[in-house]
């Protein structure tokens, strides 16, 4: 294996096959970060395998990944998202351009956009949230309004 043309191995992959070119970016910011789960679904991988075997069993909507188990009350709006599995959307909520991983629960009328949202987070009612990484486990308080900030889970 040569250092100038490095061949990657993963898990049900081929290993003779390079690394796919949407996966040699660099993860620097929150955008980085959602292009690249916007990007993985639509490439072309093995028909035979697949590297992302969690990206099985997904739904495709309106250019938006929405995981199995997830519901999603009235008058929900999500666009340009990936949406993990067993997570629950509350009525008027507003998803845009953001990143929802596994067991996210999000209240009524909560807006969040560019934003990534960890496993197991809870975004109470009325929140708006905008380029706001939110930690694994981690609460948003009800009414909260951020922007470009981190919230992690109390100790």
């Amino acid at each position: 294996m040569s250092s100038q043309n490095p061949q990657f191995a993963f898990s049900g992959s081929d290993p003779s096959q390079p690394l796919p070119p949407c996966l040699m970016n660099r993860i620097t910011s929150i955008a980085s970060y959602i292009a690249l789960n916007k990007d993985l679904p639509s490439h072309e991988w093995h028909r035979d395998t697949t590297l992302w075997p969690r990206l099985q069993g997904f739904a495709k909507k309106e250019q938006s990944i929405i995981g199995e188990k997830t519901e999603t009350k009235e008058k929900v709006t999500i666009k340009t998202c990936t949406v993990g599995r067993g997570c629950t959307i509350g009525s008027k909520s507003k998803l845009n351009n953001s990143v929802l991983m596994d067991g996210v629960i999000v209240g009524e009328s909560v807006i969040i956009q560019n934003s990534v949202i960890c496993s197991g987070a809870v975004i109470e009612s009325s929140c708006n949230l905008n380029e706001v990484y939110v930690g694994a486990k981690a609460q948003v308080r009800i009414g909260s309004k951020l922007k470009g900030e981190t919230v992690t889970a109390e100790q």
